[in-house]
Order: structure tokens, then sequence, then C-alpha cells
């Protein structure tokens, strides 16, 4: 489960053919009550087969992130266009 008391942090995205940069996202809303769900907006085009892992893993206050929760994944198939909103709902770390 998704914390609030933690932020959800971009771990690591990449692609067959190109790699996303820090910017490339943002995030535009979290929900940790009752199903969980983050969305996000492309600011820059995201080609397709992109990769990009979530995870609430805590800053631990000086220099690194912790490793103890889980992730979620999302690909797309096509291409995902800058401006393109998009919402996970009812997330399951594995």
């Amino acid at each position: 489960m998704l914390r609030t008391t933690l932020a959800v942090f971009l771990l690591a995205s990449w692609t067959a053919m190109a790699q996303l940069n820090p910017g490339d996202i943002m995030f535009t809303a979290f929900n940790a009550d009752g199903d969980d769900a983050v969305a996000w907006v492309a600011l820059e085009d995201i080609p397709a087969n992109t990769t990009i892992y979530f995870t609430d893993n805590e800053w631990n206050g000086v220099d690194s992130f912790s490793t103890g929760e889980g992730f979620v994944s999302w690909e797309h198939t096509g291409l995902v266009t800058a401006g393109t909103v998009i919402a996970l709902n009812s997330i399951m770390a594995q």
C-alpha cells in the first residue's frame, strides 16, 4: 500500500530507443485513502514501449532512499504526447 507519509518517487525509466530524463514527467495527484492512486503528466513526448517504475521508498534524510518497499511499473505500447495526463488507479505494489 502506498502511504500518505511517503512520497511517490520515480525510481527508473528506460526504453529500447530513448531514456526519460529528470523533468520529463510531473506528478499531478496522489491518493492514499482507500484505492491507492497517482496521476502524472508527460512534459515531453514518451516513446512507445517505455516502462516507468514507481516506488514509495522514503528518503533516509541524508543521502539515499530506502529499499524496503515494492514498486509499480507502467508501460504503454504507443506514443504518449507531451501534455497527456496518465492516472493509475487501485495501485498494487509488486
